[in-house]
């Protein structure tokens, strides 16, 4: 698995690979427990604009490509065409473990606020 951030703000670029595999599929796992993202209008807090790619694979296959907005809606748009809702206490395993995969104390620290 591959973890990408871009130079955001005060947020170095990051370019990571993560291979203990029960955590890439605990990870995978929480992330496609989330339920899709609501039709319809929204009206969310402050997006600051990070976004985190994470490549999941299977030996060299791309098995799924997901950019995670950790701030504002928390949405997750997946390369299969589906848009995920990683919101409040249903996304919180997700993004408490990939803060964890990048050596933050805890979530709060992905938005780069």
């Amino acid at each position: 698995m591959e973890i990408i951030r871009n130079e955001h703000g005060k947020l170095e670029a990051l370019d990571l690979n993560i291979s203990n595999k029960p955590t890439v599929r605990q990870l995978y796992s929480d992330l496609r427990s989330l339920r899709l993202f609501p039709s319809g209008t929204m009206h969310c807090p402050n997006d600051t604009g990070v976004e985190y790619t994470l490549i999941f694979k299977s030996g060299k296959k791309v098995v799924l490509v997901a950019h995670a907005d950790p701030t504002g809606c928390q949405a997750i748009k997946l390369s299969n065409g589906q848009t995920l809702w990683g919101v409040e206490q249903v996304g919180k395993p997700f993004w408490t473990l990939l803060a964890k995969l990048i050596g933050y104390p805890d979530d709060s620290y992905l938005g780069g606020v």
